[in-house]
């Protein structure tokens, strides 16, 4: 199973919190997994290898640096050389340095600067009052900040309000593909690597035993070591694929969410009259027994689903969702796909029924000449062809009208 890439938000929740679920929005429209940190610790020390552990695990870091410096570590638990940085300029410190690392394939990092006359979110205190504008030693910090990207030689976007920096986001459709593809061909070398490692390790045992004297010794030694192979082989496949999806796994999700559908409705049923409480509570479990009657069934095809080679990452991330959080939950996260998925759909039929009338021109005009020439019974089956095709064509039931005249 191929996981959603992870993707890091690093931006100052003062006056960029609208904008930090936009961006969330937005990633998981794509496909990704969005990964924030909110709740820091006061010691520099703490914060860095916090942050360090959480955005090393991720694919990529998207930072967006606004006006505000936001808030940042005690500067008393920086070292003495250390750069003072807010947590976001941290993060995306971080960011830049797993970048130069791993390289593009291995991590990226995209930054928005956002202008002065970016809408911005209203900072607000601890009394949800607004909050004082911050000291002129971090707004000066800030202005470096942002010098510093806009100056930088790593590509950056401006974008003028949180519609375009959406649909920034949203364009980032086939790099998150790219990402995804990645992380196969990493898959795959680690399997490869693994394999030829095992090989010479288990050659390499042979003629130590083989040295050591005794076909006992060598079969007693080897196979110890065979199994403690195959139990580093299983714990190796397990990170790197992910937990396995299992029918019963999300059998027993489906049960519970058709169990409480039950209990909603025979509590409803409780605070019924007592003319009608007995029928809703026969209502309510017969519901439930017919529910899940069909579960197996159901539950089987998500397995089997999610198991093929075209199951998109929509259908993939949702039965994870399904099998670790429950029913609802899956729900909710193919509520938020929804509109993307359509709106795809709509595009790709509407690219589709253009390229196919395109290709029919040829035998529309052709129907035409057909009609201009006096073959009446062959423009006629040419037009009824067409319009079986697509009988929607605009131009295809116009050219037909007009020439009924020479019909």
């Amino acid at each position: 199973m191929s996981a959603a890439p992870k993707v890091f938000i690093s931006a100052t929740s003062g006056d960029l919190r609208g904008v930090r679920q936009v961006v969330k929005e937005a990633l998981l429209t794509i496909g990704c997994h969005p990964v924030e940190q909110t709740n820091f610790g006061p010691d520099w020390r703490t914060v860095e290898g916090m942050l360090e552990a959480k955005i090393g695990d991720c694919q990529a870091l998207i930072h967006i640096a606004g006006m505000r410096y936001g808030a940042e570590p005690d500067p008393a638990s920086l070292p003495p050389d250390a750069t003072r940085r807010s947590y976001t300029q941290m993060e995306h410190a971080i960011g830049r340095r797993l970048h130069a690392e791993r390289g593009d394939d291995g991590f990226r990092v995209y930054a928005f600067v956002c202008p002065e006359d970016f809408p911005y979110d209203v900072p607000l205190d601890s009394d949800g009052q607004p909050a004082a504008p911050e000291p002129e030693e971090k707004a000066r910090l800030q202005r470096e900040h942002r010098a510093a990207l806009l100056g930088g030689e790593a590509l950056y976007r401006t974008p003028r309000d949180t519609a375009q920096l959406a649909a920034s986001i949203l364009a980032l459709r086939e790099e998150v593909l790219a990402l995804r593809r990645e992380q196969a061909a990493v898959r795959e070398e680690v399997r490869g690597a693994r394999k030829s490692i095992l090989g010479v390790l288990a050659l390499v045992i042979v003629l130590l035993a083989g040295i050591g004297g005794g076909l006992w010794w060598m079969k007693r030694d080897t196979g110890k070591v065979i199994a403690g192979q195959k139990e580093i082989a299983e714990g190796q496949k397990l990170i790197i694929e992910g937990p396995k999806i299992t029918t019963a796994g999300i059998r027993k999700q489906i049960l519970l969410g058709s169990e409480k559908k039950r209990d909603r409705d025979l509590a409803e049923a409780g605070s019924a009259e007592p003319i009608e409480r007995e029928k809703l509570r026969e209502a309510a479990l017969k519901a439930h027994e017919l529910r899940i009657s069909r579960i197996d069934e159901l539950a089987a095809s998500f397995t089997e689903l999610e198991g093929r080679a075209d199951a998109t990452a929509v259908f993939r991330e949702m039965t994870r969702i399904l099998e670790q959080e429950g029913v609802e939950m899956a729900l909710s996260y193919v509520a938020e796909q929804k509109g993307g998925i359509l709106d795809r759909i709509r595009k790709r039929k509407e690219t589709e029924r253009q390229q196919t009338r395109t290709e029919l021109q040829p035998l529309l005009s052709a129907a035409g000449l057909q009609a201009s020439a006096g073959q009446t019974v062959a423009a006629r089956v040419s037009y009824k062809q067409l319009q079986g095709l697509d009988p929607d064509w605009p131009e295809a039931l116009s050219d037909c009208l007009k020439n009924a005249a020479f019909q």
